[in-house]
């Protein structure tokens, strides 16, 4: 993990967990100009993404990296934290220990798969035969990627598909071990969960198979479904108004 820190460590402290694809860096500054807020933002490079020089390894591995960066600088007031795809399941190790205090958490597209050996093989080996098939003639992307250019729009698009030809094997195994990864949450304080959002996009095809899970692992929290939205597309298309209803929470 490489961790980025911008602004003045006096002001109140804003964790950006980055979704698949993108580094901590272009995460903070797609979502910079919507800031209305001064925060002292850290937006780290997850394992395998940016300037972390290693394979991806876990949401686990990446929480407790991050957990014990923030206690060694003694940041444990925390105003605002948002953890989009694996950066959300990432941010739920935070939320387990009871040092750090939150203002307002917002996890969108949650991969709370139940854990299945079966299933996580399966997802593995048809994306890593797409991966050889894509690297092989990137041309077989196109229909793909103008499928994504419709949620995303072209300039995520384009780092997005940069990204997944660059990804290790071992990086692509241990992502869709990621999207399995609901036995490892313990329950949390229903005053923790109460300063929860969690959101997702009906047209997500994991969040949807994650419903039961993330409804299980979050009664009291503040649950949101976008209709006609896939996995984070609210937040690239309507950035702006994503990060106001954030703030305003």
């Amino acid at each position: 993990m490489h961790i980025h820190t911008y602004g003045s460590p006096s002001a109140p402290v804003l964790i950006l967990l980055h979704p698949l694809g993108l580094s901590g860096q272009q995460f903070y500054e797609f979502l910079r100009p919507y800031l209305k807020s001064d925060y002292y933002v850290i937006a780290p490079d997850q394992g395998g993404h940016g300037d972390d020089p290693g394979d991806y390894i876990s949401p686990a591995n990446d929480g407790k990296t991050l957990l014990r960066y923030l206690k060694e600088q003694g940041l444990l007031q925390i105003r605002l934290l948002l953890g989009a795809s694996i950066g959300a399941a990432a941010a739920l190790r935070l939320l387990e220990d009871p040092e750090l205090q939150f203002g307002h958490v917002h996890l969108d597209s949650t991969p709370l798969l139940s854990r299945s050996g079966a299933k996580q093989s399966i997802v593995s080996s048809v994306i890593l035969k797409e991966m050889k098939k894509h690297r092989k003639n990137p041309a077989t992307m196109d229909e793909e990627r103008a499928e994504f250019e419709r949620d995303y729009g072209k300039e995520l698009t384009d780092i997005l598909f940069g990204k997944f030809l660059t990804y290790s094997e071992k990086s692509l195994k241990n992502l869709c071990a990621a999207f399995f990864s609901n036995s490892g949450i313990r329950d949390l304080p229903v005053e923790l969960q109460e300063k929860i959002t969690v959101e997702w996009g009906a047209n997500d095809k994991i969040c949807r198979q994650s419903e039961r899970n993330i409804k299980r692992n979050f009664p009291h929290a503040r649950l949101l479904v976008r209709e006609g939205e896939s996995h984070c597309s609210y937040l690239a298309k309507y950035a702006e108004k994503y990060i106001r209803e954030m703030e305003d929470v």
